[in-house]
C-alpha cells in the first residue's frame, strides 16, 4: 500500500524525451555558435559590404553613396562591381549611374545626377533604361536625350543589356 502515486502509464519513456529534446538542442547549438562567430568577426551568412559607388549604388544604398561621395569617389568613374550584383558572369567595370539602372532603382539615379553625375553617353543610358524596364522612371530626357525608344524588346539584365545598348564594360 505504501507503493508509488506516480503510474506507469504516465513515464515518458528516455528515448522520447531524447527525440523530443535533441531538435531543439541543436537549434540552439547552432544559434550559440552563430552568436560566437558574429561577436569573433567572421559573418558567415553577411553579404560583404559594398566596396565603391558603383557597388553601393547597385544596392540602393543612398546614405552609404552619399557618404563614398563625400570622401571623393568620382561617380562619373568606372568602377569594379563584383561578380554575381549586376551579371553572373563575372565582375565588371561600369559607372555608379549605370549600375544604378542595371538594377531597376531611379531614385538613386536621379540622386547621383544631383551630386554631379553626367550622362556622358545620353542615348545610350536611355537605352539601358528601357532595356531593364525602367523608361517610364526614367524617360529620355533624364539623360537629355531626345525622347523616343532606344530599345524594343524583351527585358533584358546585366551584360545583355549593356552589349544591347552600346556600353563598354570589362
Amino acid at each position: 500500500m505504501g507503493g508509488s502515486s506516480i503510474r506507469s502509464d504516465a513515464v515518458v519513456p528516455l528515448t522520447a524525451a531524447l527525440a523530443l529534446a535533441a531538435p531543439v538542442l541543436l537549434a540552439f547549438c547552432l544559434l550559440l555558435a552563430f552568436v560566437v562567430a558574429e561577436v569573433a568577426g567572421a559573418s558567415p551568412f553577411a553579404i560583404d559590404r559594398p566596396r565603391n559607388v558603383a557597388e553601393t549604388a547597385a544596392f540602393g544604398d543612398a546614405a552609404g553613396l552619399l557618404a563614398l561621395i563625400a570622401q571623393g569617389q568620382d561617380v562619373n568613374a568606372r568602377w569594379e562591381v563584383r561578380q554575381d550584383l549586376l551579371d553572373s558572369r563575372g565582375p565588371q567595370r561600369v559607372t555608379a549611374m549605370q549600375a544604378a539602372i542595371l538594377m531597376r532603382r531611379p531614385e538613386v539615379v536621379q540622386l547621383l545626377l544631383r551630386r554631379g553625375a553626367r550622362a556622358g553617353q545620353p542615348k545610350e543610358l536611355a537605352c539601358l533604361a528601357q532595356a531593364v524596364g525602367v523608361g517610364r522612371e526614367l524617360p529620355p530626357s533624364v539623360f537629355n536625350a531626345p525622347d523616343g525608344r532606344y530599345y524594343d524588346g524583351s527585358p533584358l539584365g546585366g551584360i545583355d543589356a549593356l552589349t544591347r545598348c552600346g556600353i563598354p564594360f570589362e
